[in-house]
């Protein structure tokens, strides 16, 4: 009785196994076809999203890449291996002279290790897309729109040094370290003295990165104008940002006391501040500077390399942001080795040059402006170049941070009493 009750348990699992793997086979098969489906373009749909897209404003169109930048960047850099950041910006083409130029499409990037040959290389799973779905506020409503890709590599922002050496050369007296660059603007901090602006790594000539950050500067630290016969123009001071190795958040700005005002003065000869458009605020305000009135770095006329030559304004378009994600690179003093680090900031402006001119190691501190009707628009303070290489990748490209950082005590890691505040001498 128990055999012939066993038997008859065997048979009807036998009998069931068929069906089981019918309705596996057919999960399989079902899933395969939703994940077809899903992924397969509905062309009427994509139609209406890029229309969608292209209706909104340049302002509306550089807030969603934003956006879908901040939202997707974490998503796109785990899953895809290529992509090391998603940041927002101009998408770039090569023309047939081979030479990179900046388009006037807002739109996201994805920054990758190394740029496929062709659209269709390598695993499709691995394959970027060349739009991205987000939802936009438009005439009183919420539209689906197609946002637009690009894919540009990281070999660029590696090639950008930190650059100092040149403009109001500055030189530390009790170590005669070099630490020449420009000055970028004259503030104040409630009733105090009359300070400048400028790059961190300027004012303290190779910081050290103690311990786990670098406070800016030495206070006491005199420095002396390479072009001025009168001895300490300016005083450093332990007022600024900080400097940490990557991947934590730096702020590469320091203030310096103005000692001899007549002495500095001339290095801010004929700028005027504009009263009712003093600082840009956001990058889609620098977005419309740049295809407006146009952005412009204000180099200093005497670099140790062009005696005798003016320089002049460097003319530059806006490029794209770049984030904490992708550092720069810094002369750091290890020990009295001076080493390469890699600094990030939490936002910088990239900018690309518009002719063959560029800017030059020493041109760190230098005041990007937009011309207004009534003065000038401070963009951000130069930080750094593109190094030349011989693949002429990422040549003419700069960076800057931005201005409403500059004015902005939350940036800053240490500060005189009272809001910050542009001055004259």
């Amino acid at each position: 009785m128990v055999a012939l009750k066993n038997a008859k348990t065997r048979r009807a699992r036998t009998a069931a196994q068929p069906k089981n793997r019918s309705a596996r086979a057919h999960l399989v098969h079902w899933s395969a076809q939703a994940e077809k489906a899903s992924l397969s373009p509905d062309l009427a749909r994509l139609r209406k999203a890029r229309k969608a897209f292209k209706a909104l404003t340049p302002a509306q169109q550089w807030q969603l890449a934003e956006e879908t930048a901040e939202a997707r960047s974490r998503d796109f850099t785990q899953l895809v291996k290529s992509v090391v950041a998603v940041t927002a910006g101009f998408k770039r083409r090569v023309g047939k002279d081979g030479r990179e130029r900046l388009l006037r499409q807002p739109c996201v990037i994805f920054i990758v290790r190394q740029k496929w040959p062709a659209a269709d290389h390598g695993q499709p799973a691995q394959r970027l897309p060349a739009e991205l779905w987000a939802h936009a506020d438009a005439a009183g409503q919420r539209v689906l729109c197609a946002v637009p890709t690009d894919v540009q590599p990281a070999q660029t922002l590696a090639a950008g040094r930190a650059q100092s050496r040149t403009g109001v050369a500055l030189i530390d007296v009790p170590t005669h370290a070099s630490g020449e660059g420009t000055l970028t603007w004259p503030v104040k901090f409630g009733n105090s003295a009359v300070m400048v602006l400028a790059p961190l790594h300027v004012l303290s000539p190779l910081p050290i990165l103690q311990g786990s950050a670098r406070r800016a500067g030495v206070p006491g630290r005199r420095i002396v104008g390479k072009d001025s016969p009168l001895p300490n123009i300016l005083q450093s001071q332990d007022f600024g940002g900080l400097l940490v190795e990557h991947p934590a958040i730096s702020f590469d700005a320091q203030l310096a006391q103005v000692l001899q005002a007549d002495a500095v003065r001339d290095a801010f000869a004929g700028w005027v501040v504009s009263p009712t458009r003093p600082l840009a605020q956001s990058t889609a305000e620098v977005q419309a500077l740049s295809a407006g009135a146009g952005l412009f770095v204000m180099r200093p006329d005497n670099h140790k390399s062009f005696p005798g030559k003016v320089r002049g304004p460097l003319r530059v378009t806006y490029s794209r942001n770049v984030t904490s994600e992708t550092p720069l690179t810094y002369n750091i003093n290890a020990a009295g080795w001076v080493v390469e680090k890699l600094i990030s900031h939490r936002l910088l402006i990239e900018l690309q040059c518009t002719s063959v001119d560029s800017t030059q190691a020493g041109d760190s501190g230098a005041a990007v402006v937009s011309p207004a009707g009534d003065g000038m628009t401070l963009i951000g303070m130069h930080i750094a170049g593109s190094l030349d290489n011989p693949n002429n990748t990422g040549k003419g490209r700069c960076w800057c941070i931005p201005a409403w950082q500059l004015f902005d005590r939350l940036f800053y890691d240490r500060l005189p009493a009272g809001a910050p505040a542009r001055a004259s001498l």
